[in-house]
């Protein structure tokens, strides 16, 4: 009886143990996450604002200004 428990106890362990490894795979990338995705939520938010300030004055500039810093990100992105 006690081998079964213990055996079923063990396999327990094991899966939580599988589980937390992945998950550690997962946190190990995260400085990767955010090195490439706060980038662009701030590119949106700047892009935002200006548009919701400047869209009705100089709507040509804020397009051109989007477009230059959207493809400086893409280019970023594809280095790493």
């Amino acid at each position: 009886m006690a081998v079964l428990a213990f055996q079923k106890s063990f396999q327990e362990f094991q899966k939580k143990y599988y589980e937390t490894i992945k998950v550690l795979d997962t946190v190990k990338d995260f400085p990767r996450i955010i090195e490439r995705v706060m980038p662009l939520l701030i590119h949106f938010q700047v892009c935002e604002g200006l548009r919701y300030t400047l869209g009705d004055v100089a709507p040509a500039k804020l397009l051109e200004f989007e477009t230059k810093k959207l493809n400086e990100l893409q280019e970023f992105g594809k280095k790493y």
